[in-house]
């Protein structure tokens, strides 16, 4: 059976002495530009914006906290929970981490039954501003 004849390709061309491809000339190659009105343009920006918020807002690359021992944060206290109480947080300190993501907290009212997951707690930059009780429970 003989065999199929060889592709056509610059480098064979010039190797088996057959004539190479002619080239594409530039000038058919040329797009015509495309101008856009000023509405198209405030479309097309706002596009990319709204592109940009949503690859930012369901990313997976965002800082996690970690949270070490005796580090001051503040819960959220739930509505049912508050009554007329001025402050809808209340200060903390972490004692220890007993499982991945979850605290047990101390409050100037004794330890939490409940453990609380990173996302509920925020930490709390300057601790001398919450009063030196804090630290004293």
């Amino acid at each position: 059976m003989p065999s199929p004849p060889p592709m056509a390709s610059p480098l064979l061309a010039s190797s088996t002495g057959q004539s190479s491809p002619t080239p594409i000339d530039p000038a058919l190659m040329k797009i015509p530009l495309i101008r856009l009105t000023k509405a198209e343009e405030s479309v097309l920006s706002a596009q990319q914006k709204a592109r940009d918020n949503m690859a930012d807002r369901y990313s997976k690359r965002y800082a996690i906290e970690i949270f070490t021992p005796d580090m001051i944060v503040t819960v959220r206290i739930p509505r049912e929970d508050q009554g007329t109480l001025v402050h809808a947080r209340l200060y903390a300190r972490v004692l220890n981490q007993p499982y991945q993501g979850r605290y047990r907290l101390q409050t100037e009212h004794g330890i939490l039954d409940h453990l609380y997951p990173t996302r509920e707690l925020n930490c709390v930059d300057n601790p001398t501003l919450v009063g030196m009780y804090i630290f004293l429970f």
